[in-house]
C-alpha cells in the first residue's frame, strides 16, 4: 500500500464487497481523493488500499472497465471482469453526494496497484473532485509539467 502522501486527501469512507452471496465489510481500508500532480498522480482517481483488493478485484499493473451507480447507499462499482466478479460498495458522506447525483450511472476504470487499486472517472467527475479538494481542502491538482516540458 502506498498509503497517506502530498496530494492524498483520506475519506471518511468504508467500504464493503458482495461476492457470490456474501456481503461483508472491509476492514483496514483507506480511501482517498488524490490529485492530479500530486504523489506521481496522472490524472485525479480514488485511491482504495487494501490487500484484500488485490485478491478479489484486481492484481498490480492490471485493470478494466466498470460500471459505477450512485444511490442512497453510496457508490456502487460492479466488477464483473474482476478475479472474482462482484460488487464494491463505497459508502462515503462528504464527498461522493456533491459529485454524483442519485440514480446517475457511468463507466469508471479500475487499475490495480500493489496494496490496492485507483478508481479512474470521467472527466466531469474528476472536475468536480478537484473543484471540492479545493473548496473544502484548499489543494489544487498541479499541471503535469513532464509532457508539458516536451511540447515546442
Amino acid at each position: 500500500m502506498t498509503g497517506p502522501g502530498p496530494g492524498k486527501i483520506k475519506l471518511n469512507a468504508k467500504v464493503f464487497l458482495k461476492c457470490n452471496n456474501s456481503f461483508f465489510k472491509v476492514n483496514d481500508i483507506e480511501v482517498y481523493l488524490h490529485l492530479k500532480g500530486w504523489s506521481r498522480a496522472r490524472v485525479t482517481h480514488l485511491d482504495v488500499e487494501s490487500s484484500i483488493v488485490n485478491e478479489y478485484i484486481v492484481r498490480p499493473k492490471q485493470g478494466f472497465y466498470a460500471k459505477a451507480s450512485y444511490n442512497r447507499s453510496g457508490l456502487w462499482i460492479h466488477t464483473l471482469k474482476a478475479l472474482k466478479p462482484c460488487t464494491i460498495l463505497i459508502v462515503e458522506e462528504d464527498v461522493l453526494p456533491k459529485v454524483f447525483s442519485l440514480g446517475e450511472e457511468t463507466w469508471c476504470y479500475i487499475g490495480g496497484k500493489i496494496g490496492g487499486m485507483y478508481i479512474g472517472f470521467r472527466k466531469k467527475y474528476i472536475e468536480l473532485l478537484e473543484q471540492i479538494a479545493y473548496t473544502k481542502w484548499g489543494i489544487k491538482p498541479k499541471p503535469d509539467r513532464q509532457y508539458k516540458a516536451s511540447l515546442p
